[in-house]
């Protein structure tokens, strides 16, 4: 009997979601070691509930302000920058 679609959509995206985590984790540990890999986690966790946090404001105020447009070309430039300075980094000596 073969699984509805809902659920191999659902096994799917838990897959995806564990081979990302677990290749962040040790993309880490390969690169600082061990003893830094929760002080990493830690500063990127922290990055990511402030972005949750404030990356709703200036939505609101583009709304009000007639536009997403220089939100969302903000937001792309930052995701260019971010995706050129990764690219760009060497690992760590």
């Amino acid at each position: 009997m073969s699984k509805p679609e809902f659920m191999k959509a659902r096994s799917s995206a838990r897959c995806f979601r564990s081979l990302v985590s677990y290749s962040g984790i040790y993309r880490v540990e390969g690169d600082f070691g061990r003893e830094h890999a929760g002080e990493i986690r830690g500063v990127t966790f922290f990055i990511t509930i402030v972005g949750a946090a404030l990356g709703p404001l200036p939505f609101g105020w583009s709304a009000a302000h007639g536009g997403y447009f220089p939100v969302l070309l903000g937001g792309a430039t930052l995701c260019m920058l971010a995706a050129v300075a990764n690219l760009t980094a060497k690992r760590p000596t």
